[in-house]
Formats: C-alpha cells, sequence, structure tokens
C-alpha cells in the first residue's frame, strides 16, 4: 500500500509537471477580486506619430479636430461661441465640457493654463506650444478621470508625449499655397543625442498661418 501510495503520488506530479510546462496563457474572464474606481479599464485611444505622417503631418488644430471625441480649438469650430481674449490659440474640448474640464498633460505631467481666457471665463493649455515635431504619440481618455487626477479631468486627459528618446538630426520645411493668401509657412527641427545612461533632444518649430490679401 505504501508503494501503491507512492506510485501515485509520482503520477500526480509527473501530470502536474507536464501541465505547467505546456501552459502558455491564462485567460480570465470573470474575478470576485474587488478593484477600486482607480484601477478599472477606461477607454483611452493611442495615435502614434506613424498615424499623422500618413495623413501629411497635419498640424496640431488640424489632428485634434480629426478626433471624434473633441469639439474641436478655440481657434477654429469655437471661435464663434467661446472667444474672449482666448481666441486664436490651440485648445482640447472633450466632448464639450469645456477646456477648463480636460487635464492636458505633457509627458505625463501638468501643463500650465494660459492666462487669456473663453467669454466664459475658462482658460485651458494651449498645445500649439508644443512642437509638432516632437510629438511620438497623442494618449487620450475620453472618459471622466477626476478619481485619479482631480477636478480638471471630469471630461478626460489629452496626453501629448514627445520623442524622448530621439537620436540623430531631422529637419522639416513646408508652404502650402492657399489662393488669395500668403499661404502657410512651416520650419521646424529636432535634435538629441544619447546612450545607456542618458538622452538630451531638443525641438523647435515655427508656424505662419494663412494671411488673407
Amino acid at each position: 500500500d505504501v508503494y501503491k501510495r507512492q506510485a501515485l503520488s509520482g503520477v500526480q506530479n509527473t501530470m502536474a509537471q507536464d501541465e505547467e510546462e505546456s501552459l502558455e496563457e491564462v485567460v480570465v474572464t470573470g474575478s470576485y477580486i474587488n478593484n477600486g474606481n482607480e484601477n478599472q479599464s477606461v477607454p483611452v485611444d493611442v495615435l502614434d506619430r506613424d498615424e499623422f505622417e500618413n495623413q501629411g503631418s497635419p498640424a496640431i488644430e488640424e489632428i485634434v479636430q480629426n478626433m471624434p471625441a473633441i469639439s474641436g480649438t478655440v481657434n477654429r469650430s469655437e471661435q464663434y461661441t467661446s472667444g474672449g481674449t482666448i481666441t486664436g490659440t490651440k485648445n482640447v474640448n472633450i466632448r464639450g465640457m469645456g477646456i477648463f474640464r480636460t487635464l492636458v498633460l505633457l509627458n505625463g505631467k501638468r501643463s500650465m493654463s494660459i492666462q487669456a481666457s473663453t467669454n466664459q471665463g475658462e482658460s485651458g493649455v494651449d498645445i500649439g506650444n508644443f512642437p509638432n515635431i516632437a510629438l511620438q504619440r497623442i494618449e487620450l481618455l475620453k472618459n471622466g478621470g477626476s478619481t485619479v487626477y482631480g477636478s480638471q479631468a471630469v471630461a478626460g486627459v489629452f496626453n501629448y508625449i514627445t520623442r524622448d528618446k530621439f537620436e540623430g538630426f531631422e529637419m522639416r520645411v513646408s508652404h502650402a499655397a492657399i489662393d488669395n493668401s500668403d499661404g502657410d509657412d512651416e520650419a521646424a527641427f529636432i535634435v538629441g543625442v544619447g546612450d545607456d545612461s542618458y538622452n538630451w533632444v531638443t525641438s523647435f518649430e515655427s508656424v505662419s498661418y494663412t494671411h488673407l490679401t
């Protein structure tokens, strides 16, 4: 009996080892483990630089306007309703809830709002100050993120990620000819050096918009 029990135990151990070796993936479809609201799954859209380049490297206000969850920027679709001294800047307004209710991050860190304000007295972050040539990707949280980020993220979060690991030199110069206008001009460059212990990246961008003649 002792021998049989030992033999049976050895077979069970061998089967368990075989199962462990052949197991490649575990899919959890449900769980009784309670999670806090800050750990719940949230709808985050990630837009990479490759997608923008395939669209012809559009300006930041054009990128924002083409996102369905964003109403637009004050200098475009909202200039007649928001107005105020903020007109002409480039802001993010998720689901039309107001630029003050959308939190704008630069590499995961909060950005300062500008002093100008809308007719409603709201101020936001001018994303036009972020050089487009340095853009790596945009992470867009389309649901309210106030549980994690505070009241500024009632509408959602716009996270602008830069190319902080870039190495080398890149320059872009462009001109868009528009009838009855001076056209649009853009000049930008980015330079970076680094190794396994550090990275140093600098970028510059100058954009001149259309002036009707």
